[in-house]
């Protein structure tokens, strides 16, 4: 949404990490967990969401386990997962 004030400049992103399986035996529950965490990411920023007076605004970062519990692992320690969670690249 268009929320007053903000602009990609003075816009803080907040990058809220995600893992779950998409891909394995179980992907459809993945799929749709991770469709969940979107829409409330969706629904948080049409809020025109805030921190003190700065605009903010909310990405997903989604991860695959594969509903893998040696991958979920993985993926957490992934250093760039955990980059891009923290806003850096």
């Amino acid at each position: 949404p268009d929320c007053p004030g903000a602009s990609a400049r003075n816009t803080q992103v907040v990058r809220i990490g995600h893992v779950s399986g998409v891909t394995g035996m179980l992907a459809s529950v993945g799929r749709e967990s991770e469709q969940a965490a979107r829409m409330a990411v969706s629904d948080l920023n049409a809020t025109c969401p805030q921190i003190g007076e700065r605009p903010v605004r909310f990405e997903l970062v989604a991860e695959d386990d594969g509903h893998d519990l040696q991958r979920t692992a993985r993926v957490a320690r992934k250093p760039s997962a955990r980059r891009r969670a923290a806003g850096r690249r």
